[in-house]
């Protein structure tokens, strides 16, 4: 496995140094509810060893990433009145690999305006009471999608 880097959002997560709402996990994958979701359902895959750059992952990562994926947006397609989800690699916001995939509402659910006005990474300072709230909304969801099969 490759290595884990201390200072990485996605690594302390892999760790648990702080908790997801977790909905599946493999031996080298993670996959839990985006804490600041495009829409409900909004979810994450991530890799527990660190790799910067989606290419710089080895190919059977990158492919097992994609058959999570797939099977989560199956159920997402089950359970959400959509026709469609989006599945993206990521790594410009955060340089771990990582994927999306969520339902899409509209075509513009990927190119969402919330990512070109939303405050610069550490810039939210959120209270209790919100923070328990999310939690709370989190866990519906991944109950509401259950396990991955």
């Amino acid at each position: 496995m490759a290595a884990v880097k201390a200072d990485c959002l996605f690594c302390k997560i892999g760790r648990r140094e702080i908790e997801p709402v977790v909905l599946a996990e493999t031996e080298r994958l993670l996959v839990f509810l985006d804490r600041n979701p495009i829409r409900e359902g909004h979810a994450l895959i991530i890799p527990k060893a660190h790799y910067d750059y989606f290419d710089d992952a080895p190919l059977a990562v990158v492919n097992e990433i994609t058959a999570l994926a797939q099977r989560l947006a199956k159920r997402l397609k089950e359970i959400y009145p959509v026709e469609k989800a989006a599945y993206m690699f990521s790594g410009g916001d955060i340089a771990h690999v990582h994927a999306h995939v969520l339902p899409l509402h509209k075509n513009s659910d990927l190119t969402s305006l919330r990512y070109v006005t939303a405050p610069a990474q550490g810039e939210i300072v959120l209270g209790m009471a919100h923070l328990t709230q999310e939690a709370e909304a989190l866990a519906a969801v991944r109950e509401k999608i259950g396990p991955l099969t």
